[in-house]
């Protein structure tokens, strides 16, 4: 079996998915102001003396209170516009050009789950592995079930045990914290390098 794994942001859609998103929601009015903080200058001078994203983390709590169907919504809108505005078309064919040569592609991100849904239902990938959103009574909680930074190779074996097989494993991939697939990987391609 040859596998291809793709990374989101970066790679197959050509900004940060989960930020992209929060001001899309932003600008309907559907999270907290907690975003609009999150994604200005000062927090971003901020992240910098932090030993972990800040903007991430603030981003992540601003979705507090909002409806799992309504993310799930919110998130195929704005997954057609990034499609058509920010897809990697040179990703795109190559990931497309080798599944259509017999290999199965997985999408392995730390963007957002409905995000992630949303791409699979455009592309559909054998596996999908993202960041998971918390949920109580299907209202996101403002926190992480599941955070994919750093252990996309790991869940994507465990979900899909046959991937250990593969004769041949093609990455994709622009983030530096991806070294679990880049030692999986039999051909590694830094995308924007």
């Amino acid at each position: 079996m040859e596998a291809v794994i793709v990374d989101l942001c970066g790679t197959l859609i050509l900004e940060n998915t989960t930020r992209s998103f929060l001001r899309h929601l932003s600008k309907k009015g559907i999270c907290s102001s907690l975003a609009d903080l999150a994604l200005s200058r000062v927090v971003s001078r901020i992240s910098c003396f932090t030993p972990f994203d800040l903007t991430r983390r603030l981003l992540i709590m601003s979705l507090k209170g909002i409806s799992k169907n309504v993310l799930y919504e919110e998130a195929r809108e704005y997954v057609d516009d990034a499609l058509r505005s920010h897809l990697n078309l040179e990703v795109e064919s190559m990931m497309l050009g080798l599944r259509a040569d017999g290999a199965k592609v997985f999408l392995a991100t730390s963007s957002l789950d409905p995000i992630a849904s949303a791409l699979d239902s455009r592309f559909g990938f054998t596996q999908v592995v993202s960041s998971q959103l918390e949920y109580r009574d299907e209202i996101c909680s403002g926190k992480f079930s599941l955070d994919a930074t750093g252990q996309k190779w790991k869940l994507l074996t465990q979900q899909y045990p046959k991937l250990h097989q593969a004769s041949i494993i093609t990455v994709f991939t622009d983030n530096e914290e991806d070294t679990d697939l880049r030692t999986a990987a039999t051909s590694f391609h830094w995308v924007g390098r």
